[in-house]
């Protein structure tokens, strides 16, 4: 399977490498060139999320009552705890607060889905490693013929966005999906999915503050009103009854993916 020319130019824009994923010193350039701007459009924080409820630590133990609020109960079961990036050519477990714009990020069953990303390629291996020897000179746009390309072997990627966004049914991302080729919107997945079976690389595109579910959550619209709340038990997901009350909070994202 060959990256398509949108997802070449998507991580040339974010200065990324399928192969390698972002430099550790490039990390530390993108956190620190607008760590001094918070109010910027551009801001990189920490990939966290500002609860629903937002107060402090302390208050939350003595009224253990707000951790039971609907919206609270949603926003830890969306809540990412780490997250499997590739730095330097190598892949590491990070927390999930360590995740920037351009990490090479790979999703497996059960994962909740770190940041906002665009699905690259589907697999555990985003490489042919029988003829990866000469790779450490490729750009993106000559390892094509690394890219791993049996495909038949792989399932879709099936993930559970309906606290997000309140999709009625799970976004499954297949083959025929990235060869299509004609825009990058089908390979969209956003923070706080969970990702019920398959696996794939993503590149990270929003995290923290510019993701989409922090983008709802500022303007009170998390979670979806599609989402019964009283069918969450014991970190069950709850149950959508209407999927048009997604159409519009999806425009939001126009505004917080690259492309």
């Amino acid at each position: 399977m060959s990256l398509t020319t949108l997802q070449e130019n998507l991580l040339d824009s974010l200065g990324s490498s399928y192969l390698n994923g972002l430099d550790p010193l490039t990390v530390i350039e993108i956190r620190s060139k607008h760590s001094s701007f918070p109010d910027d459009d551009h801001f990189v924080g920490l990939n966290k999320l500002t609860p629903p409820v937002n107060c402090p630590a302390w208050a939350c133990v003595i009224l253990p009552c707000i951790n039971h609020v609907p919206s609270m109960r949603m926003f830890r079961l969306i809540e990412p705890d780490d997250a499997e990036v590739l730095r330097g050519g190598k892949w590491i477990c990070y927390d999930a607060a360590s995740v920037v714009p351009g990490d090479i990020m790979r999703l497996t069953e059960g994962d909740t889905v770190p940041a906002d990303c665009t699905i690259l390629s589907l697999g555990m291996d985003h490489l042919d490693t029988s003829s990866t020897g000469e790779l450490q000179h490729h750009g993106n746009r000559s390892l094509n013929s690394y890219i791993r390309s049996d495909t038949n072997s792989k399932d879709d990627l099936i993930v559970d966005l309906r606290l997000v966004t309140g999709e009625v049914n799970p976004r499954t991302i297949g083959t025929s999906d990235i060869r299509g080729g004609t825009d990058l919107k089908s390979l969209r997945l956003f923070c706080g999915g969970s990702v019920i079976s398959g696996a794939g690389i993503a590149v990270a595109t929003a995290v923290g503050s510019q993701t989409l579910v922090a983008s709802l959550i500022q303007d009170g619209r998390f979670p979806p009103a599609a989402v019964d709340s009283r069918k969450l038990d014991d970190g069950a997901r709850g149950r959508v009854d209407d999927p048009r009350d997604n159409e519009s909070l999806l425009q939001v994202t126009e505004r917080n993916t690259v492309m």
